[in-house]
């Protein structure tokens, strides 16, 4: 910061800025207004700040002041903010005027915001042991509550300092787009300021139509970002050429579709395109690939590369023996970047965090790999039942467990279905004999909404009296989710409140055969028929709710980019619409008459 004060630090689209002298000098007055509440060394702050330029000035405070943050998701409800906070006992929260997330009634942590002025108090000065806690991170949990990722300060500076996976230099525009509360930010802040770059924080992915991604970057000025594998597939499908402006593409999260990579490379590509992986107790990335156009041609699967600096790859068995070269075995990571361990629960951390005989100490990921003949690591899956989905890593013990809780239903199981940005979680459950309700998945949902962010929802459900057994005696899973593709002719909706009610669904469109009566029927027919070519289902009805169908945010994106192609008329989408709307049909309505707008 020193060498460039006068340099760019971070800045929004809307025109907030913060030169790196302007930066140091406002995180100085939060860390020292900390320092005046004796809070320092050992303690915690959350924040609750969302992605912003507040967010970055609040990081840098609270490490100057000593402590360690915890950045809270912004779309976590209310409920899971409050098991988070009672495990973390943050001293303060940071919150912004409009917190995100929005903080427990029940709360009993204090809450301020950030200084505006300088508090005329020293700003402290501690030295930081290379053990202590940077941040805490809290990730999704398969004993039903999430837990939290101590990453200390020796993991930050491994990644943030001299990255070997892309050419870094001071004054690079870096894309801050990732949720504040995962590990990416990391990347995207801490790299970047430790690199002289800048940060520009960017509206939520579901708020840049994919039709503008190409104009975003373009004006922005971006040189360098991060997607999800699902985020950048759905943008690649639309338009491959939207990242011509951009230096370096980064992506990770996910199996990636070597099509959708090709499709990038025939277009007007990036200069580079690194497909990286690593979770988040080993401080966010642990291997690169560079992604060639030769190596692309023929390529069924694109590898995970091989280990970035000061870190090691290696596959073991259950023992933690290497296995055989070529042979499939689980990833464990070393180096300085492997994470103290999880908050409050040393067993876990016992379990999932070893010290080998000679010293090193691993984290056991519970991915599969095999070693390629180019000394290149290929990810082969995983030894339990964590998934991703849109990037985000879910426990499904955790949504299974969430359910029982609501006390609806009497057996659960959650899987995830489809690959890549059509991913999405299905719940299977047996509601419990003495429910009332009329609608079960209704109010299912519902439920599990109060406590699970929107990505662990599972919106589509099938109910049936009892879970099929399979000849273990287990949940019959595999032939659950078999069932789905037997019965594809249903739509998700149907499939859920026929199992309810005993009927069997059935799929009917309003006003079929008889034609269009009206403009807002002939936009209606329309958007089922886009919805329909989306989520790769044969028919969707008017009556039908986008989350219901198994949508997402990512897919609202594709689905807003379609309709807009479809469409002669100037009529104005906002993703955010198609998965507010109760119905197709009120999206529709609200298309045609924005006084009506879904908000």
């Amino acid at each position: 910061m020193a060498a460039h004060p006068d340099a760019s630090a971070v800045c929004d689209t809307a025109g907030v800025a913060l030169s790196y002298a302007e930066l140091w000098e406002r995180s100085g007055w939060l860390a020292a207004d900390l320092a005046g509440r004796g809070i320092g060394a050992g303690d915690r702050v959350a924040l609750a700040l969302g992605r912003s330029v507040d967010f970055v000035v609040a990081v840098l405070g609270v490490i100057r002041a000593g402590a360690a943050y915890i950045p809270l998701d912004p779309m976590a409800p209310p409920e899971r903010v409050e098991g988070i906070l009672a495990d973390a006992e943050p001293a303060v929260i940071l919150a912004a005027s409009n917190p995100s997330p929005a903080l427990p009634p029940t709360r009993t942590t204090p809450v301020t915001g950030l200084p505006d002025r300088d508090p005329g108090t020293p700003v402290p000065d501690p030295a930081a042991d290379p053990e202590s806690v940077f941040y805490i991170g809290f990730t999704s949990g398969s004993t039903g509550r999430p837990k939290g990722v101590m990453i200390p300060h020796r993991a930050v500076e491994r990644f943030a300092t001299a990255p070997n996976y892309l050419r870094f230099e001071p004054g690079l525009r870096v894309a801050c787009l990732g949720n504040p509360a995962f590990d990416i930010i990391l990347f995207e802040v801490w790299t970047t300021l430790a690199g002289g770059g800048t940060a520009v924080v960017l509206p939520d992915a579901v708020d840049i139509p994919i039709a503008d991604w190409a104009a975003v970057l373009s004006e922005q000025r971006i040189d360098t970002l991060f997607l999800t594998t699902a985020l950048l597939e759905m943008i690649v499908r639309e338009n491959p050429s939207a990242f011509a402006s951009v230096r370096s593409v980064i992506f990770g999260g996910d199996v990636v579709d070597p099509g959708a990579l090709r499709a990038i490379r025939a277009a007007r590509p990036p200069h580079e395109l690194v497909h990286v992986y690593g979770p988040t107790e080993t401080a966010t990335f642990a291997s690169s690939h560079l992604c060639r156009g030769e190596d692309l041609r023929d390529a069924h699967r694109v590898p995970i590369g091989k280990a970035v600096q000061s870190t090691t790859l290696s596959l073991r068995d259950a023992d933690l023996r290497p296995v055989p070269s070529g042979e499939v075995g689980e990833i464990c990571i070393g180096g300085p970047q492997v994470a103290l361990g999880y908050l409050g629960l040393p067993e876990l951390t016992a379990e999932r965090f070893s010290v080998l005989p000679d010293g090193e100490r691993i984290y056991r990921t519970g991915d599969l790999g095999r070693l390629l003949p180019d000394g290149t690591y290929d990810f082969q899956g995983r030894v339990d039942r964590q998934v991703k989905v849109r990037g985000y890593r879910v426990e499904l013990g955790e949504v299974e467990a969430a359910a029982l809780r609501t006390g609806l239903v009497a057996a659960v199981a959650v899987e995830r279905t489809g690959e890549g940005p059509e991913a999405h979680l299905v719940g299977f459950a047996a509601p419990t004999p003495e429910s009332d309700s009329t609608d079960p998945v209704a109010d299912l949902i519902k439920a599990l909404s109060r406590t699970l962010p929107e990505y662990m929802v599972p919106h589509r459900w099938r109910l049936f009296p009892t879970l099929p057994i399979n000849s273990n005696g287990k949940v019959d899973r595999t032939g659950l989710v078999a069932g789905l593709a037997e019965s594809a002719n249903t739509t998700a909706a149907d499939a859920a409140h026929g199992a309810s009610s005993g009927a069997a669904p059935v799929d009917a469109e309003a006003g079929a055969g008889t034609g269009p009566a009206d403009p807002e029927a002939e936009l209606c027919a329309l958007l089922c028929e886009v919805v329909a070519g989306v989520l790769h289902l044969p028919q969707v009805k008017p009556e039908d709710n986008f989350l219901d169908l198994g949508g997402t945010s990512i897919l609202a994106l594709q689905t807003a980019s379609r309709l807009r192609k479809a469409l002669t008329s100037d009529v104005l989408l906002n993703p955010a619409e198609i998965l507010f709307a109760d119905s197709l049909r009120e999206l529709s309505r609200s298309l045609l008459d924005p006084t009506d707008a879904v908000r």
